[in-house]
Order: C-alpha cells, then sequence, then structure tokens
C-alpha cells in the first residue's frame, strides 16, 4: 500500500502570460487506498502545528479563545451578584435585607477592586436596615426571622 499518489502525469500551463507555477495534487484525504490518507492541515492539530505558514494568524486564533474565556468568566462573576433572583422557591427576594444581613460585604461587586472598599462592612447602613426589619415585624408584613410574610 502506498502512502500517498503519484504526482499527476498531466498538469495544467498557467494561464496566459501568468508567471508563476501550478503544481496539481489531488485531494485524497479519504482515499483508503493510502496508508496517509490525512493531509496536514486536515484536522485540528495539524492546522495549529503545521496549517499556519505565519505566526500572525495565531492571533487569529487567541482572539476569539480569549474572548470566550472572558465571557464565560464575566457570566459566571455575576451569577453571583446579588442582583439576580435566579432561586425563586423562597418569597423574599436575594437583596432583602434579612437574607443578606450576614453576607452582603462578602458578596462580588466589582472585577477589580485591589484595596476591598466595596467588602468593608457598613455600621450605620446596618443598624438603619435593622431597625426598619423591627418596625417591619411590628406591622406584621415579616415574620421572626424579617423575612416577608407570603401572601
Amino acid at each position: 500500500m502506498a502512502e500517498r499518489p503519484k504526482p499527476a502525469k498531466i498538469q495544467l500551463p498557467p494561464p496566459g502570460d501568468g508567471k508563476g507555477h501550478w503544481h496539481y495534487e489531488r485531494d485524497f484525504s479519504r482515499d483508503l487506498r493510502y496508508s496517509k490518507p490525512q493531509l496536514n492541515a486536515n484536522n485540528f492539530l495539524g492546522v495549529l502545528l503545521e496549517g499556519f505558514n505565519h505566526k500572525d494568524l495565531y492571533i487569529l486564533l487567541a482572539l476569539p479563545i480569549t474572548a470566550v474565556i472572558l465571557g464565560a468568566y464575566v457570566t459566571l462573576r455575576s451569577a453571583f451578584k446579588i442582583e439576580l433572583w435566579i432561586d425563586r422557591t423562597t418569597y423574599t427576594p436575594p437583596w432583602d435585607w434579612a437574607r443578606v444581613h450576614n453576607k452582603y460585604w462578602k458578596m462580588p461587586t466589582q472585577i477589580y477592586d485591589p484595596a476591598g472598599v466595596t467588602h468593608e462592612r457598613l455600621s450605620t447602613m446596618e443598624k438603619l436596615e435593622d431597625g426598619l426589619v423591627e418596625a417591619a415585624q411590628k406591622r406584621g408584613t415579616r415574620d421572626g426571622r424579617g423575612y416577608l410574610v407570603g401572601k
């Protein structure tokens, strides 16, 4: 069994006054008569390693991969923010004070916060919110834990 087919005996001449060299070979990548039917750049790894003749083309591959990774990162980070109400099994929304009282300063806020300014407890706000929850419990719109009373 031959590795590759022999070159074509009849070659097409260049058109008119065209300069250069034409070398015709048929595509034998799916021909089972040859032991190495696959061409170098006919699979994914071959495209990465042998298909690109210019290093500039790797940028075209790196940009979409980077965009997908960054998009996945932003999507996953946004899924844990306080504004999203994914779990609708409770009547109380996730941004309600009864649910975030012990964790609001730990929730993700900004992607880049090296000083941790957005992750500090705010004692004045906590006192005000606790007072609002106590007043709502006296009115009967909140239960003992501070959650909204369902309809």
